[in-house]
């Protein structure tokens, strides 16, 4: 048999066969793990996740002297106003004399302080009258009447007439009543809009759409919102024909001044009812027979009778819904239709011309282009001319805007349970009624042809400081902080940011005054707060003069809230002078005068014209637990606090 041999040689190629073949075998088993990676990867916006921040946080309450422009740019928003520039403020300028507060129903008249007038037989009059008070501003050298806000002297202006004084407290009287009927009115929409808007929604995307006995309860309010605004509008107007009558414009042939007994007439007139703002409009202007004398007051062509024609059509609507509205309510219906609250809207919110996000409600809304208007710009309700009464106000005061929301809203037989809306009015009137004659007024000048700046304040009662104030917390409340804390941490040591409380010091300028005499005549001193706009009193402090301290700087009283004839705790509501709306200004003004009820002789000083002197300072605070980002070069906490 012939055997085969093997060599060397043959077995070393099988090996490097081998060899081989098991490098093929990792070479695609790399080869198959590495393909994973060469398929498509499913990603568009790839992201970093797990990781853990915060963004810092600022509660606070900020405060402002409200004023267009101060040299000290105190008109800021911050923590601090310093009123301790004599030459911008002038309040070293103002010794306070005895008056009462002129005020009616919680309401402060506009010339503020009552004061009596002397006889020659020294004795105070039996009536205490308001009529030669008013408010002006520091110009560097003296206070001058004025409407302007910041911080105001309250006092009597020597060397002006009676008829002076009439013109001018009469223009005042009329801007005030001018600026409470636009705060109604936006009042009135900020608060009732929602109302409006589920109403015109409905009816813009439901052909047979129904209302409720709460939404037919609503426009009585509105109503009433709307009522009140009227009034103020036609107070405007009268103050401002009492103010045209005294005035320094000229009339008839030869041209003169109309006499005193006209512009007086007139007021009482208005006060007794013989004479309204319907007559006028119809008569088209006033012509009065006072004394065998025919007078024409010089309204022919002007704003003012332009917008005292206008406001007739305006009260005929109102009245006209306000009849409506009642007999809904008395028809007492578990639901109402259309036609049936038609009557009312028509006169108050008139569909036709009332868009929605830019197009007639009246044409209807799809689903579609509301939920575009949601997702896109939001939703716009204008009231264009001609659509009712909030836009015809509108036309005397001003175009205004509120945003609402809107709970349960029911459109295409879907139910929303918010929506956020603007609404807004856009009257095209121009000017404004209110705006022209008031400007009219102002031009036909004091009635002695002068400048106001010919009299200067000789006397003062009184003093104002105008404030704004706005916080970022919600369902807060402004309170007098009588204890001094700082004015941004709780826990600082920071003498720059320190503030002081609330308090008064009083120094006698004399040595017949004693200590006790001080705390007497510091007792008659009286802070009132009311909203600037309105005059609304919101609260009044006092002085704690029982726990007053002696120093070298005089005697030094805390400052309470007085409510309930007494002096009040600094704790929650007790202390409280205003809510403030999350985000929103609220402007309050401080009155400060000395009561002429309670001081007497006894209490002051015989032989100097003054009896003390000194300082006050007002510090404010929220019941809201504001905290505020850390800062570190204003915040040094105390050592021993463990924050």
């Amino acid at each position: 048999m012939e055997k085969k041999h093997f060599h060397m040689s043959g077995m070393n190629g099988v090996k490097a066969k081998l060899v081989s073949a098991v490098c093929m075998l990792l070479v695609a088993a790399t080869m198959v793990v590495s393909s994973t990676y060469a398929w498509f990867t499913l990603s568009t916006a790839p992201e970093v996740s797990g990781i853990t921040t915060a963004v810092g946080a600022n509660g606070a309450l900020e405060i402002r002297l409200n004023a267009d422009t101060d040299a000290n740019d105190n008109h800021t928003p911050g923590n601090i106003v310093d009123l301790s520039s004599a030459l911008s403020y002038g309040l070293d300028k103002v010794t306070l004399l005895p008056s009462v507060i002129n005020e009616t129903d919680g309401t402060i008249d506009p010339r503020f302080l009552m004061i009596p007038q002397y006889g020659a037989n020294g004795k105070p009059s039996a009536d205490l009258t308001g009529e030669r008070t008013e408010a002006g501003k520091f110009d560097g050298v003296n206070f001058f009447a004025s409407a302007a806000t910041g911080v105001r002297a309250v006092g009597v202006s020597s060397g002006l007439t009676d008829r002076q004084y009439a013109y001018r407290n009469a223009k005042y009287a009329a801007t005030t009543a001018a600026n409470q009927a636009t705060t109604a009115v936006a009042t009135s929409l900020n608060t009732n809009g929602a109302i409006l808007g589920n109403i015109v929604i409905k009816k813009s995307t439901q052909n047979s759409a129904t209302y409720t006995p709460a939404e037919v309860a609503a426009l009585g309010t509105i109503i009433d919102d709307l009522q009140g605004a009227i009034d103020k509008i036609e107070t405007a107007y009268e103050e401002m024909i009492v103010a045209l009558a005294a005035s320094g414009k000229e009339v008839g042939d030869p041209a003169e001044q109309l006499p005193d007994v006209v512009y007086s007439t007139i007021r009482s007139k208005f006060a007794d009812g013989s004479l309204t703002l319907a007559q006028i409009a119809t008569n088209d202007g006033i012509t009065l027979e006072v004394e065998s004398t025919q007078y024409t007051v010089p309204l022919t062509g002007t704003n003012l009778l332009a917008g005292i024609d206008a406001l007739q059509t305006t009260i005929a609507n109102v009245t006209a819904a306000d009849t409506a509205q009642q007999a809904l309510v008395t028809a007492a219906k578990e639901s109402y239709t259309w036609e049936e609250i038609d009557d009312v809207l028509d006169k108050l919110i008139v569909m036709s011309n009332t868009k929605l996000n830019g197009k007639s409600v009246t044409g209807g809304v799809t689903m579609e282009e509301l939920a575009n208007s949601v997702m896109n710009d939001g939703i716009n309700i204008t009231l264009e001319d001609g659509a009712g009464a909030y836009v015809e106000i509108a036309a005397h005061c001003g175009n205004y805007s509120a945003n609402v929301t809107m709970t349960n809203v029911q459109a295409g037989g879907f139910t929303f349970e918010s929506l956020t809306a603007n609404m807004a009015t856009n009257s095209t009137q121009d000017p404004k009624y209110l705006n022209g004659a008031q400007t009219e007024v102002a031009a036909a000048g004091e009635p002695s042809g002068e400048s106001a700046q010919a009299a200067p304040m000789t006397e003062f009662y009184g003093f104002i400081i105008d404030l704004g104030f706005k916080t970022n917390a919600a369902n807060s409340n402004l309170l007098l902080q009588t204890e001094a804390v700082d004015r941004i941490y709780e826990d600082n040591n920071n003498e720059a940011t320190q503030g002081k409380g609330s308090y008064m010091t009083y120094k006698a300028t004399t040595t017949e005054l004693t200590t006790d005499q001080v705390k007497g005549l510091m007792e008659c001193v009286r802070i009132v707060f009311f909203v600037t706009d309105t005059r609304e009193i919101l609260g009044e402090a006092r002085l704690d003069t029982e726990n007053a301290t002696i120093g070298a700087d005089g005697v030094t009283a805390k400052m309470y809230m007085y409510k309930n004839d007494a002096l009040q705790n600094t704790e929650g509501s007790d202390a409280k002078i205003v809510a403030l709306p999350q985000n929103a200004e609220v402007e309050v003004s401080v009155l400060v005068y000395l009561d002429g009820e309670t001081i007497g002789n006894e209490d002051v000083a015989a032989t100097d014209v003054k009896s003390v002197t000194g300082s006050m300072n007002l510090q404010f605070a929220s019941d809201a637990e504001l905290k505020p980002m850390e800062y570190g070069d204003l915040h040094t906490p105390d050592k021993d606090t463990n924050n």
